[in-house]
């Protein structure tokens, strides 16, 4: 296993199922035949413990087969797995620089990076200038009416309400993202 583990580039989310059978029980007469018998007792913590051992943090899930609790254990911490692995390859933009007195919501790319794996776009404030004045009127209308119904907005507003250019704002970002292959800024 560790061997297996130890052939990523990056280190994996490890899920371990402890799994036992949908019947089974802890009794009184219970032995090392049962122990070697319902073997998930002795092989997910000996796994666990050499990954442990490797520097890893696997999660462990002990359960029976068919128990949806268990199973929905199981499906979260996958997600959470997986949100990581996504995490690590995340490409994040970052427009302009701080405005003075905000430097603590900088971080130094490279650090971040070996940190984490995400990788941080620069994207000059022309660029994000010139996306936000190529987005079509349609698109910031049809974000606006989207707003205006998820967040039951009912003020009559023009085009020079400050909900415009915000949504226009919004939708260069989009466009930016998409165009960058960013995840995120």
């Amino acid at each position: 296993v560790t061997a297996f583990v130890d052939s990523f580039e990056r280190r994996p989310f490890v899920v371990i199922w402890a799994v036992n059978d949908a019947d089974f029980e802890v009794r009184s007469d219970f032995d090392h035949g049962a122990i070697t018998q319902h073997g998930s007792t002795v092989g997910a913590p000996m796994i666990a413990s050499a990954l442990l051992r490797g520097g890893d943090r696997p999660v462990v899930i002990l359960g029976k087969i068919g128990d949806h609790a268990v199973r929905d254990r199981i499906k979260d911490s996958v997600r959470i797995g997986a949100a990581s692995a996504r995490f690590r390859r995340a490409r994040i933009g970052v427009v302009g620089v701080p405005i003075a007195g905000f430097s603590h919501v900088a971080t130094d790319p490279q650090r971040l990076q070996e940190a984490t794996g995400v990788t941080v776009v620069d994207i000059y404030p022309s660029q994000f200038a010139d996306a936000y004045r190529q987005v079509a009127p349609a698109r910031v209308k049809d974000l606006v009416e989207e707003l205006m119904l998820s967040y039951r907005l009912t003020a009559e507003l023009d085009e020079d309400a400050s909900l415009f250019p915000a949504a226009r704002a919004a939708v260069a970002l989009d466009d930016l993202c998409e165009s960058m292959r960013l995840n995120g800024g």
